[in-house]
């Protein structure tokens, strides 16, 4: 996103609305939350991703939705297949999902 002279980077966790449900014959899923956020100066460069800041990121957005993030038993990765991003990405999902959680299921990961 531009703004003035400069640009934001930000951690995301994003849903598609594909069509109202004034109009759906169907419902086969409700988008419940969505979010964003950044965190600002990296040691390690602008382009490193943040285990910290995407565990963060899915909290917030869980709690405003009010989803248990103990019954989710599937999360689609962004699975860039990078040595930086992937293990961040898994350390987020790892710790906002599986610790100090009592899952009633595995938690299935995809990329």
């Amino acid at each position: 996103m531009l703004l003035g002279m400069g640009y934001v980077r930000a951690e995301a966790v994003a849903t598609i609305y594909l069509q109202k449900s004034s109009v759906a014959k169907r419902a086969y899923a409700v988008v419940a939350g969505i979010g964003s956020n950044t965190d600002g100066y990296k040691e390690r460069g602008v382009f490193h991703p943040s285990a910290m800041m995407q565990e963060k990121l899915l909290e917030e957005v869980y709690r405003t939705a009010k989803v248990d993030s103990g019954d989710v038993t599937y999360v689609e990765a962004h699975g860039t297949g990078t040595p930086a991003g992937d293990p961040e990405e898994v350390k987020a999902i790892s710790r906002h999902f599986c610790l100090n959680k009592q899952r009633k299921q595995p938690l299935l990961l995809g990329r």
